[in-house]
C-alpha cells in the first residue's frame, strides 16, 4: 500500500497534467490525459494500443490506479522523504 503522501502527490500531479491532450509534439507523441499517455494506457489495459476516445474516456479514478500502480513504486515513492518523493515522482 501506498503512504499516505501518495493522495497529496497525485492531487498535485493533476493540477500540473490537467485534463485531455492530443499534441504530438509532446513527449507521450499525442493523446495524454491526466498526464497518462496513450501507450501507457495501453499497456496498463493489457492492449497494443487505445484510440484517442478512448483516452479521453480514461476517468480518473483508472489514472490513480495507473500512477499507483506504475509510476509511485517506480520512483521509490514509499522510501523517500515528503518533498522529494513528491519531485522524484512528478519528474518520472
Amino acid at each position: 500500500m501506498a503512504r499516505e503522501t501518495l493522495p497529496v502527490a497525485l492531487e498535485l500531479v493533476f493540477g500540473d497534467e490537467g485534463g485531455y491532450s492530443n499534441v504530438k509534439e509532446d513527449r507521450g507523441g499525442g493523446p495524454t490525459k491526466y498526464g497518462v499517455t496513450h501507450r501507457t494506457l495501453a499497456a496498463h489495459r493489457g492492449g497494443k494500443s487505445v484510440t484517442a476516445d478512448q483516452v479521453k474516456g480514461m476517468s480518473r479514478e483508472e489514472a490513480v490506479d495507473i500512477y499507483q500502480r506504475l509510476f509511485w513504486p517506480q520512483c521509490g515513492g514509499d522510501l523517500l522523504p515528503p518533498g522529494l518523493d513528491y519531485a522524484v515522482f512528478d519528474f518520472g
